[in-house]
Order: structure tokens, then C-alpha cells, then sequence
């Protein structure tokens, strides 16, 4: 209602819910990713070792891996995890952008 600035809603136990799924979801991804970034100097030398052991040992003790490689590879995850995350729910967005076509 407008005039007495009361707001209705549908079903407040699933928007609840999905509040409380999002507390618990975003810091685990969030702890995830950090530790991915965090990680560089072990995970991505040991990928290189595979085709060269000399660059791998250099990897390792590179700085930059950390600063800038980390701060590159921090953004890439989080695009391609806001990318997923609206992928998943992309059939609900284009479900109801049909049934506003259809009225």
C-alpha cells in the first residue's frame, strides 16, 4: 500500500531462505577464490613443471607471481563466478521474460 508505506510479499520464506543460502555461500567462495590467489606460487609452477622444471623453480620464487599474476588471476575468478552464478538462474530470467512477452 502506498499511503501507509506497507510492503506485501509473496512468499517471505523462500526470499528468506535464499538470503540465508547466500550468507553461507558468498564467504565460502570468497575464502575459496583468496586461497586460489593466495596459492599461485604452488599451484601454477607445479602446472609448468610438467613442460619445464627450470621455469618452474623460477615461478616459484618469482614475487610478481603473487602481486600481479594474483591480482589478474583474482579478477578472471571472479568474473567467470558472477558468470556461472547468472548462468545458473539464466532459465528462471528467461522464463519470465517469455511470460511478460506472452501478456
Amino acid at each position: 500500500s502506498i499511503r501507509t508505506n506497507e510492503v506485501y510479499v509473496m512468499n517471505p520464506k523462500k526470499i528468506v531462505s535464499k538470503y540465508h543460502r547466500s550468507l553461507v555461500i558468498n564467504p565460502v567462495l570468497a575464502t575459496l577464490l583468496a586461497w586460489f590467489v593466495l596459492s599461485a606460487n604452488t599451484i601454477l609452477p607445479a602446472i609448468v613443471g610438467v613442460f619445464s622444471g627450470d621455469t618452474a623453480e623460477r615461478m616459484r620464487e618469482s614475487v610478481e607471481l603473487t602481486s600481479v599474476y594474483g591480482v589478474a588471476l583474482g579478477t578472471l575468478f571472479v568474473f567467470i563466478t558472477v558468470g556461472i552464478l547468472f548462468g545458473l538462474n539464466l532459465p528462471t530470467h528467461l522464463q519470465r521474460f517469455r511470460e511478460r512477452q506472452a501478456e
